[in-house]
């Protein structure tokens, strides 16, 4: 039996500590968006710069986060370099639950928010 087939998607222990692999979570608060806690999410990394520590409050515009890899795929978990990407995420969150990637949010409020995190 399938925990996944069964939910009809994936578990959010198993995404967040198996198949994001080596990842960070940035969270903005409502800094960016007054609706919204705004998180971004960039794994499958190599490695995790080492200067950043689990609780970090601050990350500027051009600090290097991460290094692109393919931790968390099966190439990753079998030791080969295929497949290196860097995926990213962008999280909504309101009273009323967590928004992947602006599901449920206005165009206008993805377009302001995604120029804001680009720019920084």
């Amino acid at each position: 039996m399938s925990v996944t087939k069964d939910l009809k998607k994936t578990p959010n222990d198993i995404y967040n500590h198996i198949l994001l692999g080596k990842h960070i979570v940035i969270d903005h608060g409502f800094s960016i968006s007054k609706d919204y806690r705004v998180t971004t999410i960039y794994a499958h990394l190599s490695e995790i710069e080492k200067k950043f520590l689990l609780g970090d409050r601050v990350v500027k515009k051009g600090d290097i986060v991460g290094y692109v890899g393919n931790s968390g795929t099966k190439f990753g978990s079998a030791g080969y370099k295929k497949g290196a990407h860097l995926h990213w995420e962008l999280h909504f969150e309101d009273k009323n639950g967590k928004y992947y990637l602006g599901e449920n949010i206005s165009q206008q409020e993805l377009i302001k928010v995604s120029q804001i995190i680009f720019e920084r």
